[in-house]
């Protein structure tokens, strides 16, 4: 085990929330909503992402309130290979054909056919691919990029991504045209979209934490066009992973109001801004789509 330290900042008053965000005068080092990039970035004052640190173990880190960054290296130079698998209800495994790769961040598509994922690059970029199981064959959506959170469209037509310091894109899922701006930011994570296609959930990332926004979408000749950007819920806490029930009436999320990792669910739209929260699923919590999915068969 490797252990080293890199100091942001020269004072506490700099220091922000560990694992979400830290500041530092010109400069923010931020780690992703869903915690599997692994690395560090320089915005700049221009709001430019710049790769600064991208050798750390995942989730191995911390940060001090003087700023200091204690991190395990990952245990090679070269980005780990993993393999791609179906699980069954009942925990058995089953490989896929696609050969082991620098995989992360995967996203089964609707009808279950493909799977959006990133793959990381040697020259320190991760893109967004597209592997279909059923011919065994990858279709590449971006290009020397560092992107993650890959998120499908519910036709499958698709594919919106966090483009890290410049916003959510959308692209094609043939690979046939370029990447284009969905919405404008310099750390928004898509999560998901109801059945209806008509609102994208999402977490925002520029504060000192996570907070959830929805955003009107529509699909026009092809392409997604947004509407103007909806805070869920304004919060003092976390609040990360949104998933939309399947007709769009409830939202799960989880958020560390607790003290702890919790999986909240609340009705969507939400009776006002500061409306009454969500309940706490049960120990161990439940991944926001099972929450999504209880909350519907409970009576009323």
């Amino acid at each position: 085990m490797s252990i080293r330290r890199l100091s942001f900042g020269s004072s506490a008053n700099e220091a922000r929330t560990p694992r979400q965000l830290q500041s530092a005068r010109a400069w923010e080092f931020r780690i992703s909503p869903q915690h599997e990039l692994s690395e560090a970035y320089n915005l700049g004052s221009g709001g430019a992402a710049k790769l600064v640190l991208d050798d750390v173990e995942n989730g191995h880190f911390d940060v001090s309130r003087t700023g200091t960054l204690v991190y395990r290296r990952a245990s090679s130079g070269a980005p780990a290979l993993m393999t791609v698998q179906w699980v069954d209800s009942i925990g058995r495994k089953e490989p896929l054909q696609a050969r082991p790769g620098p995989y992360r961040a995967l996203s089964l598509s609707p009808d279950g056919k493909r799977v959006a994922l990133t793959v990381a690059e040697a020259a320190g970029g991760r893109d967004v691919w597209v592997y279909d199981t059923q011919r065994d064959d990858m279709t590449r959506l971006t290009s020397g990029s560092i992107v993650t959170s890959p998120t499908w469209s519910p036709d499958a037509h698709h594919v919106v991504f966090l483009f890290v310091g410049a916003g959510i894109f959308q692209a094609g899922v043939d690979g046939a045209s370029a990447p284009e701006i969905l919405t404008v930011g310099p750390l928004l994570a898509p999560s998901s979209f109801p059945t209806d296609g008509k609102r994208l959930a999402y977490v925002d990332g520029k504060a000192d934490r996570f907070q959830i926004w929805t955003l009107p979408v529509a699909d026009h000749d092809g392409h997604l066009e947004a509407g103007l950007p909806e805070p869920f819920l304004t919060t003092d806490y976390s609040d990360q992973s949104p998933s939309f029930s399947p007709d769009g009436r409830w939202l799960a999320y989880e958020s560390n109001e607790s003290g702890k990792s919790e999986v909240y669910v609340r009705a969507f739209p939400p009776p006002s801004p500061c409306g009454r929260r969500g309940k706490p699923r049960r120990e161990p919590p439940e991944s926001p789509a099972q929450a999504a999915a209880a909350h519907q068969r409970e009576p009323a």
